[in-house]
This record gives C-alpha cells, sequence and structure tokens, in this order.
C-alpha cells in the first residue's frame, strides 16, 4: 500500500470515529423529552393558574390594582380581565380541579 493510501485509509478511520461519537453525542430520548416537556409546561400553567385565583381573592377583597400588579406580576388588563370574567374562564382549569377548589372554598 501507498503511504498516501495508509494515510488517506487513517484519515477516514478517524472521520467516521468522530462522526460516530457526535452521533453519540447528539442522541436524546424522545420520549423522556417530550415527558419533561410536558411538565414543565402543566407546572407553568399550574403556577400561571395559581397567580390568577390570588389576584381574583385579591379583587373580592377590595385590594387596589396597582397593589395586584406588584404582588402578582400581572398586567393591569389582565387584572381587569379577572375582574370581568369567571376565573374558570380565563384559565386553563379542568372541571375535576374547579371541583375540588370550589369544596376547599378556594373558588
Amino acid at each position: 500500500m501507498d503511504k498516501g493510501d495508509e494515510l488517506m485509509s487513517k484519515v477516514v478511520k478517524e472521520a467516521e470515529l468522530i462522526v460516530k461519537d457526535l452521533d453519540l453525542l447528539m442522541y436524546y430520548d424522545k420520549e423522556k423529552l417530550d415527558k419533561e416537556c410536558s411538565y414543565y409546561n402543566g407546572e407553568m400553567n399550574g403556577v400561571e393558574c395559581s397567580i390568577k385565583i390570588l389576584a381574583k381573592k385579591m379583587l373580592e377583597e377590595k385590594a387596589d390594582i396597582s397593589f395586584i400588579q406588584k404582588v402578582t406580576g400581572l398586567s393591569e388588563e389582565e387584572i381587569k380581565e379577572l375582574e370581568e370574567n369567571d376565573i374558570t374562564k380565563i384559565t386553563a382549569l379542568s372541571d375535576e380541579v374547579v371541583t375540588k377548589l370550589k369544596e376547599k372554598n378556594i373558588l
């Protein structure tokens, strides 16, 4: 074998190893990733709902809108929407959750 061929053979082998390593590094478990994303989205949805429920309760107690904004981080428009609407219509709460929250006098 020619020295040039031998060198090229080594280069090809190294390139194959690099590609194999890259494939291993880029491997991901789609199911696990989807599950983690859905957990995260569910948590965020729960946090947002909790904040809106808190703001609605503060409105019921006649708290000032600027105070509610400061405490919850909601905009004036979001708070006014809470004032004008039933909380269950502007949150992604399931009927089951709404029932449980009503049983505990939270809603």
